[in-house]
């Protein structure tokens, strides 16, 4: 994975070092940083808890700093994302939000977009010898990975292609089918999941503001099953007819790997074994059908 992880940790870097500055140039001009947001009500709670679950994990080192292949899931990676939007949403004027949501939405849009382009059977930079079962992976290398970014941006896309901003129209809603195609492509139904409930989460978040202002509640009821039943029917139908897999190994290997997590949350229902500890208590864990399927991916 070479040759996805090394441009990443380089645009990781200068991302870094581009904020870093700007803190410093905000701070000697006397510009607050951070103020109030709307999900601050649900943001420190969950920040609490995630403080308790890293104090009592098994590895609090690892539960903090996070594992990282080609990824981290530690707390500290949780509160870079949070910090950057308390800065976007709390620190910044009107203008500078439209600019960052606009940054956000047209990279979003250039990564779908090369996920289309993979998923109907393209790849214009070569960067892959052959693509993992004919699924979509951008430039992150990863069905999985590219689903979870498409799957945050999806919420985003849908706001702005609705509600009038400082953007064209034309490319709010272009950026939102490049961002869905995209989402399609990699037929990672975790992704999907996420997606439709980031959907949920934002018009429920939005009921009673201006993208509800015309319609009534059983219209909007009506409107959002249908969307759903939408999506998951197209879904469904571009999994079966393009990932051209067995639903076999891998299902087997997840429906058991979903048996021991729900013992594992039996038996420390509160705050679990701690954030990015997973596969540690997994290993201990893991039943002889999940072995013969693929347990040689968990060493």
């Amino acid at each position: 994975t070479g040759e996805y992880t090394l441009p990443k940790l380089l645009a990781l870097s200068a991302g870094l070092l581009a904020a870093s500055l700007g803190v410093l140039i905000a701070l000697r001009k006397g510009r607050r940083l951070l103020g109030p947001t709307p999900l601050d009500p649900f943001l420190w709670p969950l920040a609490g808890v995630l403080a308790l679950a890293t104090m009592f994990s098994r590895d609090p080192t690892v539960s903090f700093i996070g594992r990282y292949n080609s990824y981290a899931d530690g707390v500290w990676a949780l509160a870079l994302c949070a910090g950057l939007y308390a800065v976007v949403a709390g620190g910044l004027d009107e203008r500078r939000r439209q600019w960052t949501k606009g940054v956000a939405l047209g990279a979003g849009a250039l990564v779908g977009f090369y996920g289309v382009l993979q998923a109907i059977g393209k790849e214009p930079f070569e960067l892959s010898e052959r693509l993992p079962m004919g699924r979509a992976v951008s430039t992150l290398g990863s069905p999985v990975h590219l689903g979870a970014y498409l799957a945050m941006l999806l919420p985003l896309a849908v706001r702005e292609s609705r509600v009038p901003g400082a953007f064209p129209r034309g490319f709010t809603v272009g950026a939102l089918v490049l961002i869905a195609g995209g989402l399609l492509g990699t037929v990672s139904r975790g992704a999907w999941l996420a997606g439709l409930l980031g959907l949920a989460a934002y018009f429920a978040l939005a009921r009673g503001g201006k993208f509800f202002a015309d319609f009534s509640w059983r219209s909007r009821r009506t409107a959002l099953l249908a969307a759903a039943a939408a999506l998951v029917l197209a879904g469904a139908i571009w999994a079966l007819r393009s990932s051209g897999r067995p639903f076999l190994g891998s299902d087997l290997a997840r429906a058991e790997g979903w048996r021991v997590a729900w013992q594992l949350f039996l038996r420390e229902p509160w705050l679990g074994h701690g954030p990015d500890t997973f596969e540690q208590v997994f290993r201990e864990h893991r039943t002889e059908a999940f072995m013969r399927v693929e347990g040689w991916r968990l060493h």
